[in-house]
């Protein structure tokens, strides 16, 4: 059986993986991603606004933020100037959002929610609680010295993941 070597920061030895075991934990990511993915591309219908899931994050980073600017919800949302403004216009179209000038800078704006921006932040709230209360039902059976585990290794697999993206480039 062929074995990986793991050295873990924290403590100093070696934990060795088999093959097998190695290949159940990217199987598994890998179905995270997947259903990640499928979420993300799902609009979801709000009275009579349909929204896609950044659309309604970029909702509750101005609700939370009132006055917010274009350039932190960008970097809040880590996606270019380009691509939120975009993300911003629909929501301004769909009557979500307005934009006032910034008194301090000219060539910025301050963003807020309208009535019905508001109400859909309101809706996304309530629809969060619910998801958190079935997500922490479901993890209620872990120790929190086994999810300090998983978080230790998913940490160590995410520095894996930054180095492969900057090898790629």
């Amino acid at each position: 059986m062929q074995h990986w070597l793991l050295f873990d920061r924290m403590i100093p030895e070696v934990i060795f993986v088999d093959q097998e075991r190695f290949d159940n934990i990217i199987k598994v990511i890998d179905e995270s991603y997947d259903l990640i993915q499928e979420y993300d591309s799902k609009p979801r219908q709000f009275g009579k606004v349909m929204l896609y899931p950044v659309e309604t994050h970029t909702l509750a980073i101005i609700g939370n933020h009132p006055g917010i600017n274009a350039s932190m919800i960008a970097k809040e949302l880590k996606k270019t100037l380009s691509a939120s403004s975009q993300i911003l216009k629909k929501l301004e179209q769909k009557g979500l959002i307005s934009r006032t000038k910034n008194p301090h800078n000219n060539r910025e704006y301050n963003l807020y929610l309208t009535v019905g921006g508001r109400q859909i932040f309101d809706l996304h709230g309530q629809f969060d609680k619910k998801i958190m209360k079935r997500y922490f039902k479901n993890l209620i059976s872990f120790s929190n010295e086994e999810i300090d585990i998983y978080i230790k290794v998913q940490r160590a697999l995410n520095k894996e993941y930054a180095q492969d993206n900057e090898e790629s480039l």
